[in-house]
């Protein structure tokens, strides 16, 4: 299985712990569901995965370590979500020099002393 679509289908939690078992992932569509979470460290899940579709989901934040070691993923859709701040240790330089796309329009950004990288970004 190389690219599963999950999509609308109300879905509030996922077994990210499991997505390892498909070692030739590339494309994972979780959009328009009601997930909250994210992996803590995505590259624990996968290695392969080339696109990650969140869109239009509950997530409020990313754990630190969300994109730590990720060198696959191309296109990261996290638009329209409930995501408030984002800090830079989940967007680390090696994973960004990779992506080809990111997507978080929809967001309702805080504007903080905090957030200076990302308005720089």
């Amino acid at each position: 299985l190389k690219e599963p679509v999950l999509s609308g289908n109300q879905l509030w939690s996922f077994n990210w712990g499991r997505l390892y078992l498909l070692g030739w992932l590339e494309l994972l569509d979780l959009g328009s569901n009601l997930l909250t979470t994210v992996p803590r460290m995505l590259s624990n899940c996968s290695l392969t995965l080339r696109v990650f579709n969140l869109t239009r989901n509950q997530i409020s934040k990313l754990t630190k370590d969300f994109l730590r070691d990720v060198t696959s993923l191309q296109y990261l859709d996290l638009s329209y979500n409930n995501l408030k701040t984002i800090q830079a240790s989940s967007f680390p330089d090696s994973t960004i020099r990779h992506l080809r796309e990111l997507r978080l329009s929809g967001n309702h950004f805080l504007c903080t002393c905090d957030a200076w990288w990302f308005m720089w970004w």
